[in-house]
This record gives structure tokens, sequence and C-alpha cells, in this order.
């Protein structure tokens, strides 16, 4: 009973949670999928477990993109410095998620995948204010 109260008010609240809040919420979603990756990587001697990495990295790079795309659209209500910050820091974080997965081991691969989950935390929080 408890479960299914709690589904109708997520489900409420998806439809009418503001664009900001949808944004922030993907975001959150993508740091939760790449911060579970680094369990993964964590003993050097076995293989990464490259799936998962593949996935939550190509979902982060997914949300960055419709950000990036929704930020320099024509008729967007953002100012041009915040659309011109937007589109780079998504830029930024597309060419960190490649080069992320070319590493997909070691400290330096954690590293990398703690920064891209900062940004999407810091960006989402910025979204909710």
């Amino acid at each position: 009973m408890q479960s299914r109260a709690a589904e109708a008010y997520r489900s409420t609240r998806q439809k009418t949670a503001s664009p900001r809040e949808l944004e922030a919420g993907l975001l959150l979603a993508a740091a939760s999928h790449l911060q579970a990756v680094p369990t993964d990587l964590v003993d050097d001697r076995h293989p990464p477990n490259t799936k998962a990495l593949v996935a939550a990295i190509t979902f982060n790079c997914k949300i960055w993109t419709i950000l990036i795309t929704s930020a320099m659209r024509g008729g967007s209500d953002l100012p041009d410095a915040i659309r011109q910050s937007v589109a780079e820091l998504g830029l930024y974080v597309i060419r960190r998620s490649a080069q992320t997965l070319q590493e997909a081991s070691g400290q330096s691969a954690r590293d990398a995948l703690a920064t891209l989950v900062e940004i999407n935390r810091s960006v989402a929080s910025g979204l909710r204010g």
C-alpha cells in the first residue's frame, strides 16, 4: 500500500515538475549511475565492468547533449552568457567522458568519474535554487 502511494506521488510530481526540476532530476540520476561505477574499478587486478562504465557515461552524455541543445536553441529565455556557459560545460563533460572511456580503469578513471558526479550535482543544485 505504502509503495503504491509513493509511486503515485512520484508520478504526480513528475507530471507537475518544472523543466528545471526535471533537468536537475536527470542530472542527479546520471550522477548516481556514474557513482555506482567506481566500485567496479577499485581493484586494478580485475578487469573493470566496462558495460556499466559505458552505460553510465552514455546516459550522462545524452543528458548533457539535451542540456546543450536546449540552452542553445532559438527561443531560449536564458541570457546569452548562461547559454554559452552551459554549452562550454556540456562540451567539457562530453570530452572528459570520452577520455574516461579510454582510460576505463585505475585512479585517473575514478577521479574523472568523481569529477563528472560533482559537476552533475553542482548543476542540479543550481537548477533547484
